[in-house]
């Protein structure tokens, strides 16, 4: 499993929340060996890809939060609003609310997260927007046990679900999905996220009104996407871009298909059913509050490893910090807060 909204780069590819068992011509990176920056911050074990199971350890939250004092568990990006000088608690949680106010999100709505990780999120959904009823779907079991266990404890959590199950296998069990369907920083690594998306627009109730997803997310800037799936037309249409691109996703163990289009493209690289359509409702880059501020965090989590003698952590720390900062100033990649809308035609 891969956990929700860890450095895309570094850790993704070992932690998935959200596991698809459809293939995709796209799918090279996940079949490389190793995921070298990830295996440097963070022994674990490679996916045994059978029965859709797969095996890894928890993530410890404390590798991002470093000497922060924080109850919070969450773990992802972080959208710097207050630049890079931010509690890293708060610019994740800046980066939750910023999908929950995208999504428009109100007292009595259903709202399905996709990739909750330890719950933060869903206790967020009630607290602050009041929604009535909150699912949360993620494929890592220990998150899940940990996520049950904090939402006990609180007060006016009730209504609160944690389904401990992959999502494409939650979306193919419903005949009928009823509510607002939200991810923070998670969907980037899906094994493809056209298919997600194709199979969200099958299920949605939508003779009751629009339906929407609302997402934070990266998406390439150019479309590599050939028509008859073949990698080699997508290496020749720009053999450098494409290259990069392909080195990234194997660093990251993130899907190839996901780093192949532009969000603009993205209605038109989906195949929904003749009575659905979908149109991107709204979108905002926010590339420059994600990428080179948390790379400014692991950045001053490095000088102090390095200060407190460890070595290899400042190393891998560095190292993570240099990545995450390329993908910033790279113009090849971009992280958006977008809304698609999905309607009966």
């Amino acid at each position: 499993y891969r956990v929700a909204a860890v450095t895309r780069l570094v850790l993704y590819a070992h932690k998935p929340h959200v596991q698809f068992t459809s293939g995709t011509k796209f799918q090279l990176a996940n079949k490389w060996p190793t995921h070298w920056l990830g295996d440097l911050l963070i022994n674990v074990k490679k996916p045994v890809e059978m029965s859709g199971e797969s095996n890894y350890r928890e993530l410890d939250p404390n590798v991002f939060y470093g000497q922060e004092t924080s109850t919070s568990r969450w773990i992802n990006l972080g959208l710097w609003v207050g630049g890079c000088k931010m509690k890293y608690s708060v610019a994740c949680e800046s980066m939750a609310a910023a999908v929950g106010s995208f999504a428009k999100l109100n007292p009595g709505d259903k709202v399905i997260d996709v990739g909750c990780g330890f719950g933060d999120s869903l206790m967020l959904w009630r607290n602050r927007y009041g929604c009535k009823q909150v699912v949360g779907v993620n494929i890592t079991k220990g998150e899940c046990d940990v996520a049950r266990e904090r939402i006990k404890k609180q007060d006016n959590m009730e209504n609160i679900q944690v389904l401990n199950e992959d999502a494409m296998v939650y979306l193919n069990k419903v005949d009928k999905l009823d509510g607002k369907v939200v991810s923070v920083d998670a969907m980037v690594n899906v094994n493809n996220r056209r298919t997600f998306l194709n199979r969200l627009g099958d299920v949605l109730t939508l003779e009751q009104g629009c339906k929407t997803f609302t997402a934070i997310d990266t998406f390439g800037t150019t479309n590599f996407l050939a028509e008859n799936g073949s990698i080699w037309e997508s290496f020749i249409s720009s053999p450098f871009k494409f290259s990069f691109v392909y080195i990234v996703s194997v660093c990251g163990g993130i899907p190839l298909d996901n780093l192949m289009y532009k969000i603009e493209s993205l209605e038109s690289n989906l195949s929904l059913r003749e009575d659905v359509s979908v149109r991107i409702l709204d979108q905002s880059d926010v590339t420059d509050l994600v990428f080179v501020p948390f790379s400014q965090h692991m950045l001053s989590k490095s000088w102090n490893a390095f200060c407190s003698g460890n070595m290899l952590s400042s190393v891998t720390l560095l190292s993570a910090a240099l990545f995450m900062r390329l993908l910033g100033v790279s113009s090849l990649f971009r992280v958006y807060l977008y809304s698609v809308e999905y309607f009966e035609c």
